[in-house]
């Protein structure tokens, strides 16, 4: 009888390495020329220089701007999800709330510019559009399993899953009213308040030491 082997992890070759490298430099380059000319602005002969790559470089990795800045998006996505989960204790909720909340809050403040894009999307792109979607797919689920995990109980009234997509789409409003149009708050101060406005209507109790 035949065992089944397990196969190595394979060690990238310098070609790959190379490549991996043509297509960090373009996202990076990618960011910076956002941050500094805007969505509108932005050309592929814009990044391309920035990066200091060849412009058939970039048609080896992307087909359009819109498609290098929809792999930003994702990517951001993905980071914001895995942060988060990475910081929630169901154990203590209220412990949680105010570092989970605030990883959304500062990322308003990092990735500004691609906020901007998202907060646009339905004017520029359908696919900017469904990464919005998504985004707050994701935050609304991790709400909702949040709730769940702290064994919250005094909603049972309420859906919770209508519950969860208000307090998403109140977290993500405030952080572009005031931090990407206005700056009338701070980062902290929004954390703070809505810390305090999640945990009264979860009805979270104070973490014990």
């Amino acid at each position: 009888m035949s065992h089944a082997t397990r196969s190595e992890p394979r060690l990238m070759s310098r070609q790959d390495q190379r490549t991996a490298a043509s297509r960090q430099a373009l996202l990076d380059a990618a960011v910076q020329v956002l941050e500094d000319v805007g969505y509108h602005d932005a050309t592929i002969s814009l990044i391309v220089r920035a990066a200091r790559r060849a412009r058939g470089t970039f048609y080896v990795h992307f087909s359009s701007k819109e498609e290098i800045y929809g792999a930003l998006l994702t990517e951001m996505r993905h980071r914001l999800r895995q942060a988060s989960r990475a910081v929630w204790d169901s154990e203590r909720p209220l412990a949680s709330l105010p570092k989970s909340i605030d990883l959304y809050v500062q990322s308003f403040s990092v990735d500004r510019a691609l906020w901007l894009v998202l907060d646009g999307s339905s004017a520029v792109s359908e696919q900017y559009e469904r990464e919005r979607s998504a985004l707050r797919a994701a935050l609304t689920t991790d709400i909702r399993k949040g709730m769940v995990s702290a064994g919250n109980t005094h909603l049972t009234d309420l859906d919770p899953d209508l519950v969860s997509t208000i307090l998403a789409a109140m977290l993500e409003e405030t952080c572009a009213t005031f931090l990407l149009y206005g700056d009338e708050l701070s980062p902290d101060m929004i954390t703070d308040h809505m810390t305090t406005l999640w945990g009264r209507v979860l009805d979270y109790e104070p973490a014990v030491n």
